[in-house]
């Protein structure tokens, strides 16, 4: 009778050590094989499915995060191997640096996992459930003994979504040097102010009323304001049925549905019918108005000179 062979033996030994694999293991597993995904090799199976701890797939992290992750990602492993070299006793999870791109990834992926990357400077322990003790640290400033400012926590998330969009912003403007369309630079102009508006909307307060300062909200929220416009003109701009701004203003219809009414029947009738006819119009108007005050101004000033005479 055969004996197990020494193949079979190291199959079953290699079945055992992944049965027994590490948390660790198993993310940077996942991790490695998001990136084999983006890159075209073939093992992109984990890649389907949810990331350990989060709630999306690597895919999906990897759109949500404007295309970012595989790259945030490939840098963390580098990082680590890095200063592991440097010193074999280096303890990431007192890293800030590596904390911040940790939290990033972690976002991206929809993990609820998140490294406090607050200065202790910038924080204080408060009482926030009235039991007595200064459990709760927070951010310091006007109104933190009473909730009105962010926990180090909230505060680690918020910084690691702005800094994702901060990733949104460097990569499309380099995606819009590479372009050599039209269409293309058009796309990643869009790419960018979406990021920056997104910034401007986070500061502003949108996802946490007490976040920064009241001027610092003020100027989120402009920010977020002006990346808007910038968007609507270039669409405007760019639109194959551009938009008539005086035709659907003088129709009363409102800015939000212009788009819209620009297509349809209604729409294409009333600027078909106003716009040779009421441009003339307009201009014989206006030179009209303009002789007849000058005619106006003549006599006026026959009949006060002739006053004067008298």
């Amino acid at each position: 009778m055969k004996g197990p062979s020494m193949h079979s033996g190291t199959a079953k030994h290699r079945s055992a050590l992944k049965a027994i694999e590490s948390v660790e293991a198993r993310k940077q597993s996942i991790a490695a094989a998001g990136q084999a995904s983006a890159s075209g090799e073939a093992s992109a199976s984990p890649a389907k499915q949810k990331a350990y701890g989060g709630t999306k797939t690597w895919a999906q992290g990897q759109e949500d995060s404007g295309g970012t992750l595989n790259d945030i990602t490939k840098g963390q492993r580098a990082y680590e191997k890095e200063m592991k070299a440097k010193d074999p006793k280096w303890n990431k999870r007192e890293d800030n640096k590596w904390k911040k791109t940790q939290n990033k990834i972690n976002a991206a992926l929809g993990s609820s996992k998140v490294y406090d990357v607050t200065k202790d400077i910038a924080t204080k322990n408060v009482d926030r459930d009235g039991d007595g003790t200064k459990e709760t640290e927070v951010m310091r400033g006007i109104g933190s003994n009473k909730g009105k400012t962010l926990t180090t926590t909230e505060k680690s998330v918020e910084k690691a979504n702005i800094s994702t969009q901060r990733d949104i912003v460097k990569k499309s403007k380099e995606e819009k040097k590479l372009a050599t369309t039209k269409e293309g630079k058009n796309t990643a102009k869009n790419k960018r102010d979406e990021a920056q508006k997104e910034i401007g909307e986070i500061r502003g307060g949108r996802d946490d009323k007490y976040t920064g300062t009241v001027v610092s909200r003020w100027l989120g929220k402009r920010k977020a304001k002006r990346n808007q416009r910038q968007l609507d003109r270039r669409e405007e701009k760019n639109s194959p049925t551009k938009l008539d701004t005086k035709s659907y203003k003088e129709a009363g219809v409102s800015t939000t549905k212009a788009k819209d009414w620009n297509k349809s029947s209604a729409g294409k009738a009333y600027k078909k019918k106003s716009s040779p006819t009421k441009i003339i119009g307009a201009l014989a108007g206006m030179a009209g108005k303009a002789i007849l005050g000058k005619v106006a101004g003549k006599v006026a000033g026959k009949v006060m000179g002739e006053k004067k005479e008298q």
